[in-house]
């Protein structure tokens, strides 16, 4: 079992973004509005990461994987009918924001289930992660391809069918998913409910007031999306109902472990701050099609895949935890820099930023995910593995918001008119405008980068090799060690580094 839901969820983003375009002017909605509907989605995908983490260790992860994928193929075929049927208006866009937001329930609600099922599995994390990583990226370098030749040649709806028909081979290949019973855990967690609703309201509040009347003034929606977004984690319950529950209390107990859940909601506005712009620089201000961009968007995943396949796990046994996740996303806001300074120069500038910043996440995820598993009692790995996801869609939702709020304002700055009509001497301007409001943007997105590996500082010097001892806080947890022995393995693992 290789992720099922991580190679459909990676080739349905992928085919999506590279439509986006075409999307926004099927239904004549401003690209503003485009941006804020993924905003919204990977919100509604944090939500569902909660609650399927709960429904896995309660049900058993195969049995949540079959009924995820069961939802992602309606959400799917509901977007197919949609395209197809719907009118092109903005009621026409908002239910197909209805469906968008069903493929991101499915979605969710398999996210945790799957590093969980490998250790439950006894499988070799590292290399297994690697191979899980792997066959996302190799789904994310062909699916760029396949969308640029349905947006050309067949059509943008039947990207969506494409996808449907992959859930139905998925589901079909489930069958041989070996039966993983639940994990019989001692804390009862409810984290369903509020995340359930939130996400809901989110959708009705602000899904309604962005389409339907644009009245509605900017500030207000950029503050109660942040607002909203920053509740979710504070209705989430732990067994000890504490007042602030942004994670269990267990897990605070552990800074180790807390650092690196913590890192991933910085993380995933560090990976989503500028990447869905990326598509408009090559399509808008460099005039390439979606073919082009397909072509260009494939090269980016093969370098992660083969960081991720074979640096990632090298330095995953043989360089300490902390220095992978320090600079790999240094590096990464790096790499976001040279990709905003490629807006106003070269779209293959932009290309290598993209290549170099995937290859630095690639390495950094490996040795995340497989820390943070390893360092985890089994009973909570499930929980763990959601709340992980949960601030990362969250941090990735934000980040996608920063970027909106600051592309407004830095093309108001360069460009304070209206947009002019295509093919006049104006619209060129414009478009240089453009390069020069997302070039602005991308170079601030390397700030969460680079504090992503701040907050990294209080992970450890800990190299995580099976084949050597190290300092496993989960270790202290379940067995109570003494603190006089704590310290004495403390010292151990220090004169080993």
């Amino acid at each position: 079992m290789i992720s099922p839901t991580g190679i459909l969820r990676i080739g349905d983003q992928n085919m999506t973004m590279l439509a986006t375009p075409t999307i926004q002017d099927w239904y004549g909605v401003s690209m503003e509005k485009v941006q804020w509907v993924k905003s919204l989605v990977s919100i509604c995908f944090a939500a569902m990461g909660v609650l399927g983490s709960k429904l896995g260790d309660r049900f058993g992860n195969g049995i949540v994987i079959r009924y995820a994928i069961n939802i992602t193929a309606i959400g799917c075929l509901g977007e197919f009918f949609t395209g197809l049927y719907a009118p092109q208006t903005e009621l026409g866009f908002l239910v197909f924001l209805f469906f968008r937001a069903i493929v991101a329930v499915g979605q969710g609600l398999c996210r945790p289930q799957t590093n969980p099922t490998y250790a439950k599995l006894g499988s070799d994390l590292p290399k297994t992660i690697a191979r899980n990583t792997l066959a996302i990226t190799s789904a994310n370098v062909f699916a760029p391809l396949l969308g640029g030749v349905f947006c050309d040649s067949i059509g943008w709806q039947y990207i969506y069918l494409f996808l449907f028909g992959v859930c139905c081979w998925w589901q079909w290949q489930l069958r041989r998913l070996p039966p993983i019973p639940p994990v019989d855990a001692e804390g009862h967690f409810d984290y369903g409910g509020a995340s359930l609703f939130t996400s809901i309201a989110l959708l009705m509040v602000f899904g309604v007031s962005e389409l339907a009347n644009d009245a509605v003034p900017r500030w207000l929606v950029y503050l109660s999306l942040l607002s909203a977004t920053a509740l979710i984690p504070l209705l989430i319950r732990t067994e000890r109902k504490c007042p602030f529950p942004i994670m269990p209390v267990w897990l605070v107990t552990h800074k180790r472990i807390a650092s690196c859940v913590s890192t991933s909601f910085l993380n995933g506005m560090c990976m989503q701050w500028a990447s869905f712009y990326i598509t408009y620089v090559y399509q808008l201000v460099f005039g390439m099609s979606e073919k082009a961009t397909g072509v260009l968007m494939m090269i980016n995943p093969v370098g992660m895949a083969l960081c991720t396949t074979f640096l990632g796990v090298w330095l995953y046994r043989n360089v300490s935890a902390r220095n992978v996740m320090m600079v790999g996303p240094s590096m990464a806001g790096l790499a976001t820099i040279v990709s905003g300074i490629g807006a106003v120069t070269s779209p293959w500038i932009v290309c290598i930023g993209v290549v170099i910043k995937s290859c630095a996440m690639g390495s950094y995820l490996v040795t995340m995910n497989s820390y943070l598993l390893q360092s985890t009692p089994k009973r909570y790995a499930g929980v763990t593995s959601g709340l992980n996801g949960t601030l990362f869609q969250i941090g990735c939702a934000l980040g996608v918001a920063c970027s909106v709020f600051l592309n407004t304002l830095f093309l108001n700055f360069f460009w304070p008119y209206d947009v002019p009509a295509p093919d006049t001497p104006d619209y060129n301007d414009y478009l240089s405008a453009y390069g020069r409001a997302c070039c602005c943007m991308m170079i601030l997105a390397a700030v969460p980068g680079f504090l992503t590996s701040l907050t990294s500082r209080a992970l450890g010097y800990c190299r995580l090799d099976e084949g050597k001892k190290f300092y496993n806080p989960a270790k202290a947890f379940e067995t109570d060690i003494a603190p006089e022995e704590d310290k004495l393995i403390r010292h151990q693992v220090r004169q080993e580094v």
